[in-house]
């Protein structure tokens, strides 16, 4: 079909009602045959949609590693970001997709780059849950644990607070700073995960040597914000470790 609408006269990067032209549509769905039969018929590999996003992006995003790489075959930019500053590398780490993240450095990609609100993609891994991911990123770059987005807040922070129990292991044992604090209220790990009532993370800190007297902004203790929420069994561990 495609064939015989260029044969016609169409435009290989004619767009659609979205704005989207059929490479980028193909690469979202993972079709590789029609996208090298658009790459072989001179579809613009960087074309955007109007967020801003390549080809290239849409196809990590979904985790399509074998379009990925056709299209960086073809002179995709590794590093080309969309409007809300998410490159191939953030959009592959935020959705767990290993293979294509792996395929993205080997090509180059920018293990740093943040996207709106300078998260990175080691943030967006641990925040979403994604430990393989976690793992090889800091593989990559150990230091990356220190990293903090645009509040502050840093891996072990997003992992703790959103309950990822075996991320917020990796990263104490690759030594993140437990007690970092980070949010407008300038909030440590710990301090996170007892306002939510997560009595195994709450632990691990412990365990972890997490300070349980650290103050927020507001002078909050962690054994003041599990108790105000009515924690128990937090409240329980805070003060079988000292806290007072």
């Amino acid at each position: 079909m495609l064939q015989l609408l260029l044969e016609r006269g169409a435009s290989i990067d004619e767009l659609d009602t979205d704005g989207k032209t059929p490479l980028f549509c193909e690469a979202e769905r993972g079709d590789h045959e029609t996208v090298a039969f658009l790459i072989d018929n001179g579809a613009t590999i960087d074309a955007r949609s109007p967020t801003s996003t390549a080809a290239l992006l849409a196809a990590a995003e979904r985790g399509h590693e074998r379009v990925a790489t056709q299209l960086l075959d073809a002179g995709a930019d590794v590093n080309a970001a969309d409007l809300q500053q998410r490159t191939p590398l953030c959009a592959a780490a935020k959705n767990g997709h290993l293979s294509c993240l792996r395929l993205l450095v080997a090509r180059g990609a920018a293990t740093d780059a943040a996207q709106f609100g300078g998260r990175s993609p080691l943030l967006l891994a641990a925040s979403n849950g994604h430990k393989a991911v976690v793992t090889y990123l800091l593989e990559i770059n150990a230091n990356a644990v220190h990293d903090t987005d645009s509040s502050g807040w840093t891996a072990l922070h997003l992992a703790a607070g959103n309950g990822r129990l075996a991320i917020t292991e990796l990263l104490v044992t690759k030594n993140a700073p437990v007690d970092a604090k980070g949010g407008r209220d300038g909030v440590t790990a710990l301090h996170l995960a007892t306002q939510r009532g997560l009595t195994d993370v709450v632990k691990l800190l412990i365990a972890s040597r997490a300070s349980v007297d650290a103050e927020q902004a507001h002078g909050k203790t962690p054994l003041h914000l599990a108790a105000e929420r009515g924690f128990v069994d937090v409240v329980q561990e805070l003060i079988k470790a000292g806290a007072s």
